[in-house]
């Protein structure tokens, strides 16, 4: 089984932030693939999950990556991975262990790329 990854190019309004009581509408998708050569965030599988969950990630270029988990009202409150990793396909293990049930975001950030995904612990 393969998984494409969808991402937004542009948005009518809005963005990719999580904000309490805020509306964002999606103006254009587009595949992303390694082939297309740009960045792209993974959903994390398992999801929903309990313990531990793997988020796969793609960047282009070599470059400075981290990823930051919140909780459902935008709080920080694990920062998975800071560092500086060569071009291509990447994943990174996320132990929850220490956070309690509910719905979070996790939120990949380089120099030219920010991307938000939902993820559900169990």
């Amino acid at each position: 089984a393969s998984e494409d990854v969808i991402v937004v190019e542009a948005w009518e309004q809005g963005n990719d932030e999580f904000a309490s009581n805020a509306i964002s509408v999606v103006g254009k998708l587009a595949l992303a693939s390694s082939a297309d050569n740009g960045f792209a965030l993974g959903q994390n599988m398992p999801n929903p999950f309990t313990g531990t969950t793997v988020i796969p990630f793609y960047t282009p270029e070599e470059c400075n990556v981290t990823i930051e988990v919140y909780n459902s009202i935008g709080k920080l409150v694990k920062v998975v991975i800071d560092e500086r990793l060569e071009a291509g396909e990447h994943q990174v293990s996320f132990d929850a262990q220490e956070l309690s049930a509910g719905n979070y975001f996790y939120k990949l950030i380089s120099e030219k790329y920010t991307s938000t995904k939902p993820m559900n612990i169990q």
